[in-house]
């Protein structure tokens, strides 16, 4: 796996002879070098087998294609000073409307976290709480837009750029470049 030499036995949980790791790949929904999963398979949406270019052309014309369905799993660190979610106006924020972005800015994952999430994270020295994800794209930033009962939208916090930590592997095989 990750084109290295596998110097450990994994007994009975090892791949095994009886298909290869591309066969694999194609049942599960699961891209090993790309640390990847398809959103078919990720968070349990379905069972194996998944749909593949093999199997299911009507689907994924091509290998291309389907390799290009594989999303990552991200988790987005947001850290928020108190002094910013603790004004008067935030007092009756009913849910905060949390995003991340991808390069371009375009939004690829929300959440809304409700009142009693942040009422938790306003009793904290500072709000800190992760969005986790599938996304084919990579988060660079992340934006939450707190909503007031009584005033509407509030100003948005952020956007603030992300600083994800990439694997040897990802960069070396130029999956991710630095």
């Amino acid at each position: 796996m990750d084109e290295t030499e596998q110097t450990f036995d994994f007994g009975k949980y090892g791949f095994g002879t009886e298909r290869t790791l591309e066969e694999f790949e194609c049942y599960t929904g699961i891209k090993f070098d790309r640390r990847g999963v398809m959103e078919y398979t990720w968070p349990q949406l379905h069972e194996p087998p998944t749909p593949n270019y093999i199997d299911n052309p009507e689907i994924y014309a091509s290998k291309e294609d389907w390799e290009n369905a594989f999303g990552r799993n991200w988790c987005v660190d947001i850290w928020i000073a108190n002094a910013d979610i603790t004004t008067p106006d935030h007092a009756d924020c009913d849910f905060w409307c949390c995003t991340a972005h991808d390069a371009d800015g375009e939004e690829i994952f929300r959440e809304d976290l409700g009142r009693w999430r942040i009422d938790e994270e306003c009793a904290k020295d500072a709000a800190s709480f992760f969005l986790k994800f599938c996304s084919d794209k990579e988060p660079k930033s992340w934006a939450v837009l707190p909503h007031s009962a009584s005033k509407g939208w509030l100003d948005r916090i952020g956007p603030h750029p992300i600083h994800l930590p990439h694997s040897k592997h990802e960069i070396t095989n130029g999956i991710y470049n630095e």
